[in-house]
């Protein structure tokens, strides 16, 4: 199997020099790739990135030019 490292929500907050609440409204939004939510016996779970795609998010961004 892959090794597919996780990042938090405070992890892709520091990345981006953003407040987590930036990330959940980006969340909210379907403004950010890569998101999920761990889930055990049918609760809801905490949120985790698959960090290759929001390192590869955050390229995509760089090499779009700001409106």
């Amino acid at each position: 199997m892959n090794d597919i490292e996780l990042l938090t929500i405070e992890e892709v907050a520091g990345l981006l020099k953003v407040e987590p609440r930036t990330i959940y409204r980006y969340i909210d939004e379907n403004k950010i790739p890569g998101v999920f939510r761990i889930s055990l016996d049918g609760q809801t779970g905490s949120i985790r990135f698959v960090k290759a795609e929001i390192l590869k998010w955050i390229q995509e961004q760089i090499a779009t030019p700001a409106k």
